[in-house]
């Protein structure tokens, strides 16, 4: 028999499984391309397995998972993983599960301030940043911000949010919001951001 190889926690030993005796969905909808294969098999090969994937109790098709599978299986060469069975047969709850537990995760928010706490613990602990799935666009301008203080009850309320742009769309924003001033000085983007927005609003 060859020997295993793997890279998963101790308290998930008697979930494990040989990886073939499962199967990748072929009807999964979600898609799992070259670069987030590679993130995941890089979080794995650092950390290890630390939650099981789902599959059909009777025919082994994977539920949630089929990254990790694939990822572990073709980049780190494992023949193990560990799993949990789902103890249904209907399968409108099994579909229904697979899109939910991928659904219910996206509709989950980043709170930034937190965020840029804990990516700079984890970079001064010697983790390095891509392991966790980030490009630097996304990372750099949350590292570099300057969060405000929680409002006051007199105080408008703040809402942080991300929005993804490329360089060339940043560099265009950045170019206009410079041409909207106060006292001839530049004012702060997110105010330039609404003046713009207002006057486009009223025409």
């Amino acid at each position: 028999m060859p020997k295993s190889k793997h890279k998963i926690n101790a308290d998930l030993k008697p979930l494990i499984v040989r990886i073939d005796t499962l199967k990748i969905d072929p009807d999964n909808e979600r898609g799992h391309d070259k670069k987030n294969l590679t993130s995941i098999a890089a979080a794995l090969d650092k950390f290890g397995q630390q939650t099981p994937i789902v599959v059909i109790k009777k025919t082994g098709l994977i539920k949630k998972g089929n990254g990790t599978v694939m990822a572990v299986r073709d980049i780190l060469g494992w023949t193990h993983i560990a799993r949990v069975r789902f103890d249904s047969d209907d399968p409108v709850a099994i579909t229904a599960y697979g899109i939910t537990d991928n659904r219910t995760g996206e509709l989950a928010t980043w709170i930034l301030p937190n965020l840029q706490a804990s990516l700079i613990t984890v970079k001064d602990g010697g983790v390095d940043l891509a392991l966790l799935g980030w490009d630097s666009q996304d990372l750099d301008p949350i590292l570099a911000a300057t969060w405000e203080p929680p409002p006051t009850s007199d105080d408008p309320i703040m809402v942080y949010e991300t929005i993804r742009v490329t360089t060339e769309q940043f560099n265009l924003i950045e170019e206009i919001c410079k041409t909207i001033t106060e006292d001839g000085k530049p004012v702060p983007m997110a105010d330039a951001l609404v003046a713009i927005c207002q006057a486009h609003k009223s025409g």
